[in-house]
This record gives C-alpha cells, sequence and structure tokens, in this order.
C-alpha cells in the first residue's frame, strides 16, 4: 500500500502472495508451499486480509476527508503510518509516498460517493416513515417490519468499487 510506484491495489493479494513465496523460508512457511491443499488456505487467508486493508485504508482516507472529525494530511500520514507500515519499516517515507497519499485524499474528496458513505437524514423531516407506522393488524402496535429491497448491500460490482477506480484513474 505505501509503494509510491504502486498503481494497482486491487491486485495487492497477488503481490502478497508471490512475496510469500519468493521469501517462503525466511517467513518459515516452507511446509506450507509443499502442500497445495495448505497454499490454498494461505491464499485464501491472504486474499481476506488484502480485503480487510483495503477497506480499513478506504474508511480512513474517508473519514480524513469528509467526516465531522476531518484530519491534515500530516496527521492522516501518522495515521496511516501506524496502522498500515510494514513493523519494523523505515518511518521516513520520503516525499514521494507523502504525495501519493496526498493524491489518493484528493482523489477521495473528489470522488466522495465511492466511499460509501450514508448521508443521514434530518430527524425532524416532519412526515412519519410509512413503514414505521404500526400495522394495523399488529395487537401490540410496533412498527411493521421493513422490507429488504433486493439488489442492495453485498460487494460492489467490479470495477464500480473505490480502488477500481482509483486505478482506472491512476492509469488515464
Amino acid at each position: 500500500m505505501f509503494d509510491p510506484n504502486r498503481i494497482t491495489f486491487t491486485t495487492l493479494h497477488f503481490d502478497v502472495a508471490d512475496h510469500l513465496c519468493q521469501e517462503c523460508e525466511a517467513f518459515k512457511l516452507t511446509n506450507i508451499y509443499s502442500n497445495p491443499a495448505r497454499e490454498h488456505f494461505l491464499t485464501i487467508y491472504i486474499k481476506r486480509q488484502c480485503s480487510s486493508i483495503h477497506n480499513s485504508f478506504r474508511e480512513l482516507l474517508r473519514d480524513s476527508v469528509i467526516s465531522d472529525d476531518t484530519s491534515t494530511l500530516s496527521d492522516f500520514t501518522y495515521d496511516s503510518l501506524t496502522r498500515f507500515r510494514q513493523a519494523g519499516g523505515n518511518s521516513d517515507l520520503g516525499p514521494t509516498t507523502h504525495a501519493r497519499l496526498a493524491i489518493l485524499r484528493h482523489f477521495a474528496y473528489e470522488h466522495p460517493y465511492l466511499l460509501d458513505r450514508v448521508e443521514e437524514e434530518d430527524e425532524g423531516s416532519g412526515t412519519p416513515n410509512p413503514e414505521e407506522i404500526p400495522s394495523e393488524g399488529s395487537p401490540t402496535g410496533e412498527p411493521a417490519k421493513k422490507k429488504r429491497k433486493h439488489g442492495q448491500g453485498g460487494c460492489t460490482t467490479k470495477g464500480k468499487d473505490f480502488w477500481s477506480k482509483v486505478e482506472m484513474w491512476f492509469k488515464a
């Protein structure tokens, strides 16, 4: 994530898997890379961890730019460094990495709709939500359960998510 030359973020798990395979003796993973079933489980684990890191970094970007508690570039860089930098790494990232983080923050600021930020509605709108009105058939007077709309939630379509748009923006 902190490589200043990285323009592909969605394939980070492939890079991590390749690095672990090349350095399997240093990481003491020789027993895993000698067994295809173990390699498969390691690949699944790497992909989940990288996805979690993507989401956490995207949320940190979002919160640093458009939340109620926005932060400066210096604070964002420090927070990113403490949360996502490899342990024992050099704490001085250099101007290219600072520039990369500034570019990512600028992209997040210009494209807030990609950050999955749900805007809160005003509480005093005056009109009640029809789904929250008690149903007539309900003996306890409890609000009727909301119906779940199909096609919402879950994973964002590939190519329309934040990191895919960032990659397309860097390639353009």
